[in-house]
């Protein structure tokens, strides 16, 4: 009775709380119009200014911040609401049918983006490169639509649209949605509750999936213990992850922390690992040197008490970084790969550093404006180059940062 009343007092608190804050956004946002009215006659540019002024107010940092969150996520799991609104449409967060949470996206125009890569191919191909472009899957699985009732998302048409241009430019694609499709996986369960990301044991399949195509078409000779299931370690690291989605709405809503899964291999490696470009696009060099366990994996999140600080994902490498450059010395035959990736290519990179020599790996969202990739190529001399890319990279804002060829 004692502890019911003592979650009574908090809740209410709590609540009191939340409504002085709103009561204080409220008050931002008429004190922007009316200052927002005072320096142009436009209602609607007064409108959007207070808008952006109490989303600011509310976001701040401030003691009671994860208080606040879930007190709403709790709302909102109480109402019923299979989207949860945001500011930036793209992130509003939707729920499907099984429960799992996700982003959606509306159609873009990717004709610039399948031009670029055409061009940048048939560079290559005047160099005797081979290219390779992986598409990754979305959450909401092409093969079994689990949105909610009137939930649009355009995800998938937009992957179709840009494979299918590449293919007519002759461009050799890896749909991954069909590979793990044939292999009866159920695409929306190979991911993360709380995070748009898959999970390392989905990336691990296809890595193995890569690694067979590697030495079948393109002429590489990977060891087959460096990609075999029965060569690695899973272990698990429990209740651990409350991924980027749940960071958002909160543990009520997201149904709280889950589990990740630490894959290293059992077999001997020894890296030289140097990031030279860190997430934020600035030179930033760092190396380390040794096993797997102690330059690949990164274990800053593991010891992190606050679950909204950790970022589970980055486990694998570290980060979203502008450029990583990997040495296996463990490994005998001397090919280079060049890896351009987005967020999904994490633990995909971890995996495939355990079969390949020399990894390149270039994020271009964090590359850096000052050069190109043709100018990569030649520095670097891959024996390969892929594209490792989500159909979250259509996305508008990333628009520079996928016209890679003519920058």
């Amino acid at each position: 009775m004692k502890h019911t009343l003592n979650i009574i007092v908090f809740s209410t608190i709590i609540a009191l709380l939340f409504i002085i804050n709103m009561f204080i956004s409220v008050a931002t946002g008429l004190f922007s119009y009316k200052n927002g009215l005072r320096y142009t006659n436009d209602a609607v540019e007064a409108r959007n200014y207070a808008i952006g002024s109490v989303y600011s107010t509310i976001s701040e940092p401030n003691i009671l911040k994860y208080q606040f969150l879930e007190v709403n996520s709790a709302f909102q799991l109480y109402i019923g609401k299979n989207t949860v609104e945001d500011p930036q449409p793209n992130y509003t967060v939707v729920r499907l049918k099984n429960n799992y949470l996700t982003f959606v996206y509306p159609e873009y125009n990717i004709d610039f983006y399948a031009d670029d890569l055409i061009s940048f191919n048939d560079e290559l191909e005047n160099k005797e490169i081979p290219m390779l472009y992986i598409q990754v899957p979305i959450k909401n699985d092409k093969f079994d639509n689990i949105l909610p009732y009137g939930i649009e998302d355009y995800s998938n048409y937009n992957a179709d649209k840009l494979l299918s241009q590449l293919k007519a430019g002759e461009v050799k694609t890896i749909d991954l949605r069909d590979v793990l499709h044939k292999n009866n996986s159920n695409i929306s369960n190979e991911y993360f509750r709380t995070d748009h990301h898959w999970l390392p044991e989905t990336a691990f399949k296809s890595y193995s999936y890569i690694c067979e195509l590697l030495n079948n078409d393109y002429g590489f000779n990977i060891n087959k213990e460096y990609y075999q299931t029965e060569s690695f370690r899973f272990s698990t690291v429990e209740d651990y992850v409350l991924g980027h989605i749940g960071n958002r709405v909160g543990c009520y809503y997201s149904g709280g922390t889950e589990d990740i899964s630490i894959i290293s291999p059992h077999f001997p490696t020894y890296y030289s690992f140097s990031r030279l470009v860190d997430e934020k696009g600035n030179y930033n060099p760092q190396s380390k040197t040794g096993a797997y366990e102690n330059t690949i994996l990164v274990d800053k999140n593991i010891n992190q008490p606050n679950v909204y600080s950790r970022i589970g994902y980055h486990t694998y490498i570290g980060g979203d970084y502008g450029e990583l450059r990997i040495e296996n010395d463990t490994v005998k035959e001397n090919k280079r790969i060049l890896l351009i990736r987005d967020s999904f290519g994490a633990p995909f990179v971890s995996f495939l550093s355990t079969a390949v020599k020399n990894l390149d790996v270039v994020d271009l969202r964090y590359f850096g404006e000052d050069r190109t990739i043709s100018e990569y190529v030649e520095q670097t001399k891959p024996d390969m180059v892929m594209f490792f890319m989500s159909p979250h990279m259509y996305e508008d804002s990333y628009t520079q940062a996928l016209d890679f060829y003519s920058k």
